[in-house]
Order: C-alpha cells, then structure tokens, then sequence
C-alpha cells in the first residue's frame, strides 16, 4: 500500500514527524482489522523521484513503530538500489518486518539482465526468514497513465512476455544454489 506517486516536497524534521503520526493515525484502525482477519499490510519504501514521505527501509521501520504487526515492510528492490547504500545490510534490517517482496531489475527490466547481485540478494533474503512470495514488478511504455508515473519512456524487454519469462528464468536458477534458511 502506499500514496499516489510524484508527491514529493521537502520536510523539516518536525514536518515529518507529523506526517508519520498522521500516517500511523489513519492506518491504526486498518491494521487492526486486517489483523483480525489474517491480513498482512506492506508499506513500500519509494525512491526519492517519487515521494518524501519513505525512501529507505529504516525510514519505513520508523515509520511503521507502534503499529500493530500486521503492518511491515513490502520490500522493492528497484527502489532499494537507489536509496540504500547497501541494500543487502538494509534487507537484512528488514527482516522481522518483511511482508512481500517485489523484484525489477535496476533498470525496472528482468531480474538479471542488470547489475544487481541476485545470489547475495537471496542468500540475504534466506537468512531473513522470510518464505512468502517474491513476485516479479514490471511495467510497460505501452499503457500511457503507467508509463507516465514510473518514467517508462522505451520498452524494458522485448515483450512483457520475455521480460516475466527470462526473469522467472534467471531468479529460479539463482535460488536454486541458495540453501534453504540462507
């Protein structure tokens, strides 16, 4: 869950301490509920093109402090690669927060057809205890409104059929030389 994209301002400290307490306000009674009914929220750090509000996963730990525990981090590691100066040390952090994981190559296309170490990534992941979904976050230039809010101005693959293919592809082979548990 998150807010509409490209709100961005500066804040001075007090301004966002207000604004998590406005956060943490509204997002109190959904939590209880989605915790009474076995749901899991995830709130996403944006890079910093896209919001003010959290860029960082110690920004989201801050941010989400006091509310119940259905509420957590939804890690993205598009955003990750911008923001964190090392996202492996920022995941592990994560960790007792994390409620989904999302992928993208750095460049928002396939998983492994950037830089990024995916076999760090997952031994990282592994370690953190987490064993739900990682799903893979792609965009295309062919819808106008999403191409316009992620900044998609040239195809990221081929087809979006490649992109989702030749990613599963690379990820299924990268976790399988990760032990379980690391």
């Amino acid at each position: 869950m998150y807010a509409s994209v490209g709100r961005t301002w500066r804040m001075s400290p007090a301004a966002r301490a207000a604004c998590h307490a406005e956060f943490r306000r509204a997002l109190s009674p959904v939590a209880e509920q989605a915790g009474e009914c076995g749901v899991s929220i995830g709130v996403e750090a944006l890079n910093r093109y896209e919001t003010s509000v959290v860029n960082t996963v110690a920004q989201t730990v801050e941010l989400i402090d006091g509310l119940p525990s259905s509420v957590g981090i939804m890690i993205d590691t598009y955003h990750m690669n911008i923001e964190e100066s090392d996202p492996y040390a920022a995941l592990a952090a994560a960790g007792p927060y994390i409620k989904h994981v999302q992928v993208s190559g750095t460049h928002r296309g396939a998983p492994g057809s950037d830089h990024f170490d995916w076999p760090r990534f997952f031994a990282v992941l592994g370690a953190t205890g987490y064993r739900g979904a990682v799903c893979i976050e792609s965009f295309t230039a062919e819808n106008d409104a999403i191409a316009t809010a992620a900044a998609i101005w040239r195809p990221l693959a081929p087809s979006q059929d490649r992109l989702a293919t030749d990613g599963l592809r690379h990820l299924r082979a990268v976790t399988a030389g990760v032990p379980a548990g690391g």
